[in-house]
This record gives C-alpha cells, structure tokens and sequence, in this order.
C-alpha cells in the first residue's frame, strides 16, 4: 500500500511541478516546445514506478512459467484420459444399440483402444461376451457389427471359448 502512496505522491508532485513550468513557460513557439517537454516528464513520472514493479513481480516470481508449463502438461495428460475414456464408452454405447437393435442379448461389451502420438484414438480390440444361446448367430453379429462400427468383433461364448 505504500508504493502507491508513494506513487500517487510522485505523480502530483509532477503534476504541480508541470503547472508551475508552463507557467513560466516562454510565450509563442518556444511554449509549445516546452509543453512538449513537460508532457513527457509527467508521462514518464507516472509509469517508471508501474515499470519498476513489473520488474519486482516478475523476480519474485520466476519458477511461475515452469509452474505454467508442467500444469499445462498435466492438463494434456488428463484432457487425453477423459477423452480415450469417452471414446471408449461410446464405443459400448453404439455397439449395445445395435445388438439390442437385432435383438441379441449379451453379457458383456469389451473395448480396448490405443491412442497414437498425433492424438488420433483407434480400436484395438471389440470383444462381445455373448451367452451360448446365442452362438449361432455369430456371423450376423460379426457382419452387422463390423459394417456399423468399421471394426470386425471377437465374440467370446460366456464359458470362454472363442468364436
């Protein structure tokens, strides 16, 4: 609080000392000239303190771009999880949409992704846990699923043997 005293000290006393300048300031071209100069001094009385505590905000502190930079990276890290979770989820949600659509039950929805360096998520594997009733069914389920999604399932019977 008191810098800004100090500060709005500075300024009126540059100010006052302004007034009395033009006051006795030379008449004619000389005067512009002068108020020129008077300008410039009260401008600059009124920023060299501003200037001089951004210096002191900045050394104080100076581990705040790094701070920046490694909660930015979390950030990053924590926007590609949420994302590769919502993918995956969806994944579930579209896939039961369509066997309840062709009226297959089922008993599980498996989805495991990889995500690549520039950002893009692929499926990397769709597992369908379906019970054994509905084992002959199998191709149609594969066919429909494959052509909807764009990615050919693994159906898993419920006791474990693979189709």
């Amino acid at each position: 609080m008191s810098d800004i005293k100090s500060w709005a000290a500075a300024v009126c006393a540059a100010a006052i000392a302004g007034s009395l300048a033009h006051l006795m300031s030379p008449p004619g071209n000389m005067q512009k000239i002068y108020k020129l100069v008077v300008s410039t001094f009260f401008i600059c009385a009124m920023l060299m303190p501003l200037l001089s505590a951004g210096k002191e905000i900045s050394q104080a502190f100076p581990e705040l771009p790094q701070a920046r930079e490694e909660s930015g990276a979390g950030m990053q890290s924590a926007l590609q999880d949420q994302t590769a979770e919502l993918f995956t989820a969806e994944i579930r949600r579209l896939t039961a949409r369509k066997l309840e659509e062709m009226e297959v039950s089922y008993v599980g929805i498996s989805v495991d992704i990889h995500e690549s360096g520039d950002g893009g998520i692929y499926i990397e594997q769709l597992d369908i846990l379906l019970p054994p009733e509905e084992e002959e069914r199998g191709g149609e389920i594969l066919w429909e699923i494959k052509n909807y999604l764009g990615v050919a399932p693994k159906l898993i019977r419920q006791e474990g043997s693979e189709q």
